[in-house]
């Protein structure tokens, strides 16, 4: 039996329980997928699957065939990162923070 592989690939766009089936019925009909679990509250596709049968980015080229977008990794760190950069930035442009 082959091992099986557990992926959570993070999705953009969808909105409501449509969605999800949408994007469990694109990911199901992949070879080798055995679950598929779609949460739109979280924006997360919890895949198991037979790597040998399918890879994450066919599941990902599925996903985004069913019409929907993959988050970037790691995209909320890196805007939360920006986003203090960003201010202690302009903090110390306006004498608010002595960065040096």
């Amino acid at each position: 039996m082959a091992k099986m592989r557990e992926e959570t690939i993070s999705v953009l766009g969808m909105h409501c329980a449509s969605c999800e089936k949408t994007v469990s019925a694109a990911v199901r009909a992949l070879p080798g997928v055995e679950a598929v679990k779609a949460d739109h509250a979280s924006g997360a596709v919890k895949v198991r699957f037979d790597p040998a049968k399918s890879s994450v980015d066919d599941i990902k080229a599925a996903i985004v065939s069913a019409g929907y977008d993959l988050k970037p990794a790691r995209f909320s760190q890196l805007l939360g990162v920006a986003i203090v950069v960003g201010v202690v930035a302009l903090l110390g442009r306006n004498g608010g923070v002595d960065i040096s």
